[in-house]
């Protein structure tokens, strides 16, 4: 073991410069690259961790049937109706859109 960390030091100064800088940034070889097979259990246990994330934040969700729903949304429409432009129109005076009429002073 003594000896394997030897090695592993004196294999880490020849990769360093004059200056003792790393002539290479990548990472060293502790870390071992995952297989197509463990990349394939990561992402699944990472999509299933989302998924189970996103179903808590959905139980919380007050749902409503659709009939309900659809009461409320033509109650509020009947309800804002005058006040909507574009049922009522915009009155000339107010219309930001309104073109301008050119300058008569000569």
């Amino acid at each position: 073991k003594r000896r394997e960390e030897k090695r592993r030091e004196e294999k880490r100064d020849g990769e360093r410069g004059e200056g003792g800088e790393a002539l290479c940034s990548a990472p060293r070889g502790e870390q071992r690259e995952e297989t197509g097979a463990e990349m394939s259990a990561t992402a699944t246990v990472t999509s299933t961790r989302k998924l189970v994330e996103q179903l808590r934040c959905e139980v919380g969700i007050k749902r409503l049937k659709v009939s309900q729903a659809a009461t409320d949304l033509k109650q509020f429409c009947l309800q804002n109706a005058p006040q909507d432009p574009l049922l009522t129109g915009i009155h000339p005076n107010t219309n930001p859109f309104r073109p301008f009429k050119p300058c008569l002073i000569l």
